[in-house]
């Protein structure tokens, strides 16, 4: 973790942020616990949510990064963990070394999240069922529903190869089994 942490040159080597999967994080706190350091520290970090708004609560942290879970992020092949150490935006330092930004259009004010919402389902549903003999119908009530797609519009660039280290490779923990 040192390693990769510390291979990052924007920002004068320090990341912004650490990204990875619930199940790389959830190693690194067991790694953590058994070392006898018990739980990962936490920072308290600010969000947008593109449903539920801005969001303040603690996360976990390695060296005071906050740790982002994105379980969009799939394991490497034969249960390995990755993840990303990065800077995140301009720190706007001397030099030519530059963080990962967001390619924004213009007319979102910086509103990377886009939420749109349409009316589903109102009133009643009418299903009609064969029947050998003679076809019926039957009414089935229904709820008002509201569908909500949330799109991320953006492109991402990342200004220098100094603002992202990648870990990789290594041994997952086993996940729970569901019951």
């Amino acid at each position: 973790m040192d390693q990769a942490y510390n291979l990052i040159k924007s920002n004068q080597g320090r990341p912004t942020a650490i990204m990875s999967n619930s199940r790389a994080q959830r190693t690194f706190a067991n790694l953590y616990f058994g070392a006898g350091a018990g739980e990962p520290p936490m920072v308290m970090d600010t969000w947008f949510d593109p449903i539920r708004g801005e969001i303040t609560a603690g996360i976990t942290s390695f060296k005071g990064t906050p740790w982002y879970i994105n379980d969009l992020l799939d394991d490497l092949p034969g249960n390995q963990g990755i993840i990303y150490f990065m800077v995140l935006g301009d720190d706007e330092g001397p030099g030519h070394e530059r963080g990962i930004v967001g390619l924004v259009p213009r007319d979102l004010a910086d509103t990377w999240f886009i939420k749109r919402e349409a009316n589903g389902v109102v009133g009643t549903q009418v299903i009609t069922a064969p029947d050998p003999g003679k076809p019926f119908t039957v009414q089935l009530p229904t709820l008002p529903t509201l569908d909500t797609w949330v799109s991320w519009p953006t492109g991402v660039a990342m200004g220098s190869q100094g603002s992202l280290s990648i870990l990789s490779g290594f041994a997952l923990v086993a996940n729970l089994p569901v019951t």
